[in-house]
C-alpha cells in the first residue's frame, strides 16, 4: 500500500531574524539539515533528470523528462503544463513563481509531486498576479519551508490535490493566499495534513494548514494534524479573514494551536473583519482538536472560533476537543442540527459571551466533564441539553440521547421526532443513518443531532484517517471463448473510493500494465470474452488519503467449457406400457400446493429413467408425483 498521508517528523533549522512579508515580498532564507548519505543519490539523479531554472516561457513537461530538477529559482510567465505521474524535484532553496499559468494535471495513479531532493529545503510554489486559470489536479506539493503554496491576489484551483509536511515561520503551513475580493480560493477532495506555522516562542502562528485573506471554499476534504507555534496560536488547522469561508463535508482532526501564551481555534478560525463575511460550516466532522491545557491560559479557543461576522455550523459533529466545540466572541451565531459532545473538561460546549447565539434541533451533551453544555447568551429550541432543569426554551429535553458509535441515534433515542415540528426542519433522509440500529427512524418530524433535518442527506465527513483497505481481492477465473468473466474486488476507506481496472498482459507483471477505459466500478465485466483478454487483472482502489494496488487475478481463456454436476432422476416402473404419464414437481408440499408440468413420458414394459435437467445438486429441494 502507498499511503500518502503519513506524518514525518523533519528538523530544520531556521534564521528566525529573517521573515517573508507580502508587502515588501522579501523572503527568509534556511539552512536545511543535510547528511552525506544523500550525495550518491544526487550524483546519480543529476545525470538522468531534465534540469531547471530561470525565467519560462511556458512549456509541457512530460514524463519523458522526468524528474525536472529546480536548479535555480524558476519564473513562469507562459503557460506551463504538466503531465500525470512527472516529478519536480528541488536541489536547493528555490522557489517556483508563477506569473503566467500552471497547469498541473496528475491522475489517482499517477500523481504530480513537487518535492525537494533528499534533505534539501525549498521556497514552495508562488503565485503572484498570475493570469487566471490555474489549476492543480491530482498533485502532492510537500517538505517545503516557506509555506507550500503562496499565493498574490489570483488563486489556482485545487482538486484531488495533497498538500503535506510543509512549513513557515509565520502564517500559513500548507498554503498562504491573500485573495482579491470577488474571486475564491477553492478546493475540493483534498488533503492537508502535517503542515506547521510559526516560530515557537516568537510573534503568532496562524493557519496550520491553511491561512486565507479572502474568501475560502473547502469541499469533501480532510484537514488533519495540522500545527501552529508562537506566543499566541490561530487555527491550527485553517485560519480565515476578511471574506466568507464555506466548509462542505469535511473531516477536521488532530490540529494543534500550539502556544506559549493562549490558544485560539484548535481547527477553526474566522474574522470576518470589515467585510461583513459569513463562516459557513455544513457536513462537517470536527474532532480530536487541541492539546488539554495547552498555553499558559489553557486556551480559549473552541474547535470553531467565530471572532465576529456571521457564523452558521448545520448538521456537523463536534466532539472530543481540548477547548471549546463552538466559540463565538462576537459572531451572530446560528447552530442547526449539530451533535457537540464531549469536548473539554474544563470548557463549555458552546460559548457565545457576547451576543446571543440560536441553537435550534441540536444535541449539546457530555460536554465540559458533564458540568458545561452552553454557556454565555443563547436561545435554545428543541435540544436535547445536559443538566438539570431543563434548560429555558421550547422544546428543550434533558435525556441520555442514545448515541451509536458514528453519533447517529439509536432505536428508541428520545431524540427521534423531537425537534421542531416545522415543516422547514424535516428531515429529509430517515434511512441508512446508523450503522448500530435497523433503518427506521420515525417520522419525518425534525430528529434532533446532526443527523437530522434535510441536510442530513449529504452526510457529515468523511471517514477520519481512512485510506483503502481491500475486504476480498478480485479471483482468478475461466472463461469460454465469446463467454463472459467478470472480477469484483470489496473495499472499505474514507469516501469518495475510486476504482481504475488495468490489465497486466500476460506476462503479469506487477509493474506492469495499461488502464482499462471506462472500468472504474467496484466489479468489471467482459462480456465477450477473447483470446487476447487472457492474461492478469488488478484494481488500483483510492481516495484523498492514499491508494492501494490489488493482487493479480488470472483470466484463463478455453475454447469449450465443460461442467460437471449431479441431477435429479426418476425410474418409472409398472404401469401399463404403451400409455402416457405426466411428471409433475413443486417446491412445497404446504397447502395450495401448486404443481408444475415437467414432461410427459410413454412407458415401456422395462420402465423408463427421466431426469430432470433442471435440477442440479446446488438446487434447493422438489417434488415429485407421476400420474
Amino acid at each position: 500500500m502507498n499511503t500518502l498521508g503519513n506524518k514525518q517528523n523533519e528538523t530544520i533549522r531556521l534564521k528566525t531574524n529573517e521573515h517573508w512579508q507580502r508587502a515588501s515580498s522579501s523572503r527568509s532564507r534556511w539552512v536545511p539539515t543535510a547528511c552525506l548519505l544523500f550525495l550518491t543519490g544526487l550524483q546519480a539523479q543529476a545525470s538522468t533528470c531534465t534540469p531547471v531554472s530561470g525565467i519560462l516561457g511556458g512549456g509541457h513537461w512530460t514524463t519523458n523528462g522526468s524528474p525536472y530538477c529546480v536548479q535555480g529559482d524558476v519564473q513562469v510567465y507562459g503557460l506551463l503544463t504538466i503531465d500525470p505521474g512527472v516529478t519536480v524535484s528541488f536541489d536547493g532553496n528555490y522557489e517556483f513563481l508563477v506569473g503566467g499559468q500552471l497547469q498541473a494535471n496528475g491522475t489517482s495513479n499517477a500523481p504530480v509531486l513537487f518535492t525537494p531532493t533528499g534533505a534539501n529545503c525549498w521556497k514552495g510554489i508562488a503565485f503572484e498576479d498570475a493570469v487566471p486559470g490555474s489549476f492543480f489536479n491530482w498533485t502532492i506539493i510537500e517538505k517545503a519551508c516557506q509555506s507550500g503554496v503562496r499565493i498574490t491576489n489570483t488563486p489556482p484551483a485545487f482538486t484531488n490535490c495533497i498538500i503535506r509536511n510543509n512549513y513557515t515561520p509565520t502564517w500559513g503551513g500548507g498554503i498562504l493566499a491573500d485573495v482579491t475580493p470577488g474571486l475564491t480560493l477553492a478546493m475540493d477532495h483534498c488533503l492537508i495534513s502535517s503542515n506547521l506555522a510559526g516560530v515557537y516562542n516568537s510573534g503568532n502562528g496562524e493557519g496550520g494548514g491553511v491561512w486565507v485573506n479572502g474568501s475560502f471554499l473547502l469541499v469533501q476534504s480532510t484537514v488533519v494534524s495540522n500545527r501552529t507555534l508562537g506566543h499566541d496560536g490561530y487555527g491550527g488547522g485553517v485560519f480565515a479573514q476578511h471574506g466568507d469561508c464555506t466548509l462542505n463535508n469535511c473531516t477536521l482532526a488532530h490540529n494543534v494551536p500550539n502556544a506559549t501564551a493562549s490558544d485560539q481555534a484548535d481547527a477553526v478560525y474566522y474574522w470576518s473583519g470589515a467585510s461583513g463575511g459569513t463562516l459557513q460550516v455544513a457536513n462537517c466532522m470536527i474532532y480530536s482538536n487541541g492539546i488539554p491545557g495547552s498555553g499558559t491560559a489553557n486556551g480559549s479557543g473552541g474547535a470553531v472560533y467565530a471572532y465576529d461576522g456571521k457564523a452558521k455550523l448545520v448538521n456537523c459533529i463536534v466532539s472530543g476537543n481540548a477547548h471549546e466545540g463552538l466559540y463565538f466572541w462576537t459572531a451572530q451565531a446560528s447552530v442547526i442540527n449539530c451533535t457537540v459532545t464531549d469536548n473539554a473538561p474544563d470548557y463549555w460546549g458552546i460559548t457565545s459571551p457576547n451576543v446571543y447565539a440560536g441553537i435550534t434541533n441540536s444535541i449539546v451533551y457530555f460536554n465540559g466533564g458533564n458540568l458545561y453544555q452552553i454557556g454565555g447568551y443563547a436561545n435554545v429550541a428543541y435540544c436535547d441539553v445536559h443538566g438539570s432543569p431543563v434548560t429555558p426554551g421550547v422544546g428543550n429535553i434533558n435525556y441520555t440521547p442514545g448515541l451509536c458509535p458514528n453519533f447517529s441515534l439509536i432505536q428508541g433515542s428520545p431524540c427521534i421526532d423531537a425537534g421542531s415540528p416545522s415543516p422547514i426542519y424535516n428531515d429529509g433522509c430517515i434511512d441508512n443513518q446508523g450503522v448500530c440500529t435497523p433503518s427506521s427512524r420515525g417520522t419525518t418530524r425534525n430528529d434532533m443531532g446532526a443527523y437530522g433535518g434535510p441536510g442530513a442527506c449529504y452526510g457529515v465527513g468523511f471517514v477520519p484517517g481512512s485510506t483503502p483497505d481491500i475486504q476480498a481481492q478480485p479471483e482468478s477465473a475461466i472463461a469460454c471463448l465469446n463467454g463472459q468473466a467478470t472480477f469484483a474486488v470489496g473495499a472499505t476507506g474514507s469516501q469518495p473510493i475510486t476504482y481504475q481496472w488495468r490489465f497486466h498482459g500476460t506476462n503479469c507483471l506487477a509493474s506492469s500494465w495499461v488502464d482499462i477505459a471506462g472500468a472504474t466500478n467496484a466489479t468489471y465485466t467482459i462480456n465477450s470474452v477473447q483470446n487476447t483478454n487472457a492474461g492478469c487483472y488488478s484494481v488500483r482502489i483510492s481516495n484523498s488519503l492514499g491508494y492501494v494496488d490489488t493482487s493479480l487475478a488470472q483470466l484463463t481463456v478455453t475454447p469449450v467449457c465443460v461442467s460437471a454436476d449431479l441431477y435429479m432422476g426418476l425410474t418409472i416402473s409398472g404401469g401399463v406400457p404403451g400409455q402416457k404419464y405426466g411428471i409433475y414437481s413443486t417446491m412445497s408440499l404446504t397447502p395450495p400446493i401448486t404443481w408444475t408440468s415437467n414432461a410427459t413420458i410413454t412407458q415401456t414394459v422395462s420402465g423408463v429413467l427421466w431426469i430432470d435437467t433442471n435440477s442440479p445438486a446446488n438446487k434447493p429441494k422438489e417434488f415429485y408425483k407421476v400420474e
